[in-house]
């Protein structure tokens, strides 16, 4: 788990881990996209609501455009802090 809390944004898995408590956070194919790891539509929606809940507001179009894997989701959650 060390090494993906390293490769991800704390927000992300912070929001993850509140949607679905129970996923192994260290199992995730980062390179793949939320449904390839068998994360619902439903639950990856509640996803992007806690980014927003944690002042992470990702548009639609962004969501749409840059968050094909879970590693362009964070690549895009670090550029949107800075």
């Amino acid at each position: 788990m060390y090494f993906i809390e390293e490769m991800i944004e704390k927000a992300l898995i912070d929001s993850i881990k509140e949607v679905l408590p129970d996923l192994e956070i260290e199992k995730l194919l980062l390179d793949k996209s939320f449904s390839d790891n068998s994360i619902d539509s439903l639950d990856t929606m509640s996803i992007f609501l806690e980014l927003k809940e944690l002042g992470i507001d990702l548009t639609d179009e962004e969501i749409e455009k840059y968050c094909e894997t879970i590693q362009s989701t964070s690549d895009l959650i670090k550029r949107k802090k800075n």
